[in-house]
C-alpha cells in the first residue's frame, strides 16, 4: 500500500475516532483518535497498549523511507 492510501486510511481512523471532530486542530483530534484506540486496546486486554505506539512509529518511518 502506498503511503497516499494508508494516509487516507489514517484520516478515516481520525474522523471516526475522535467525536469532537473538527472542533481542534488536526493534531488535537488526531491525538484524541490514538488515545481512543489505546483505551479499546486495554479494554480487550492489551497488557501494553502503548507500546503499539513505537511498533506503529518503526512502521511509520520505515514505510516513508521505503524499505517496506
Amino acid at each position: 500500500m502506498d503511503t497516499k492510501r494508508s494516509a487516507s486510511f489514517g484520516r478515516a481512523a481520525i474522523d471516526a475516532g475522535t467525536p469532537d471532530r473538527g472542533q481542534n486542530d488536526e493534531r488535537t483530534d488526531a491525538t484524541d483518535a490514538v488515545t481512543n484506540i489505546l483505551h479499546y486496546l486495554a479494554s480487550v486486554g492489551e497488557e501494553e497498549p502503548a507500546d503499539i505506539l513505537s511498533s506503529a512509529a518503526t512502521h511509520f518511518f520505515a514505510e516513508k523511507e521505503g524499505t517496506i
